[in-house]
């Protein structure tokens, strides 16, 4: 949202079909949005004093070098999961964030837009990682995340020298125990719903599924 403020954001994408807007978004420097971002962070930090920022957003993986430019010491810490277990869940959001816009939308074109949308700031990023394998990436599995997310956290900071308290790990722990995966109720959805098949997230995704 912040990056928003300067008309550098993918967002209007995900509030809006606006096919334009997203190519002009793919097409431009993003330089300037970071520039702004900082500013912002800036203001926020001001006469409150922190010692890291942690911003997560998967926008970031289309304008790596933009970002760097601003953020020069920026680590990364990439959650990955597989595309074709979660693309009914991207399509669904979507649909439902659409909504309050507009009664009108056709769920088999949206399933398409979603198939190829996150798709192209993947494409971006690793093309990024294998021209800069000195990166400071750190990769997690969704799975894994899901099977130990203590363990899995340990890692980033070791990852990056950081201090993992107990205080953080109690943290963590008591956040899950409060927050479960149906904690609002359990959503529906399936591929079918958007047009969409294994088959076809195999042949864009492929790249990155290997």
């Amino acid at each position: 949202m912040i990056l928003e403020t300067a008309f550098r954001s993918i967002n209007p994408v995900t509030m809006f079909r606006i096919p334009g807007f997203y190519q002009w978004y793919l097409d431009n420097d993003m330089t300037y949005g970071y520039q702004v971002h900082r500013r912002w962070l800036q203001h926020l930090q001001w006469q409150n004093p922190g010692k890291r920022w942690v911003l997560k957003v998967q926008e970031h993986m289309y304008n790596i070098p933009q970002l760097l430019s601003v953020y020069p010491d920026a680590v990364f810490v990439q959650p990955h999961r597989d595309p074709r277990t979660v693309l009914a869940s991207i399509s669904r959001l979507i649909y439902v964030i659409r909504s309050i816009a507009t009664d009108d939308q056709d769920l088999k074109v949206l399933g398409q837009e979603m198939l190829h949308l996150w798709h192209d700031g993947q494409v971006r990023m690793m093309a990024y990682r294998r021209e800069h394998p000195d990166l400071p990436v750190h990769d997690v599995s969704f799975k894994s995340l899901l099977a130990d997310p203590v363990r899995e956290i340990r890692g980033i900071y070791a990852r990056y020298g950081l201090d993992f308290t107990p205080a953080a790990e109690s943290g963590i722990v008591q956040w899950l125990a409060e927050n479960p995966a149906d904690k609002h109720g359990k959503h529906t959805y399936t591929l079918e719903d958007y047009g969409l098949s294994i088959a076809q997230i195999e042949s864009v995704y492929g790249d990155y599924i290997e």
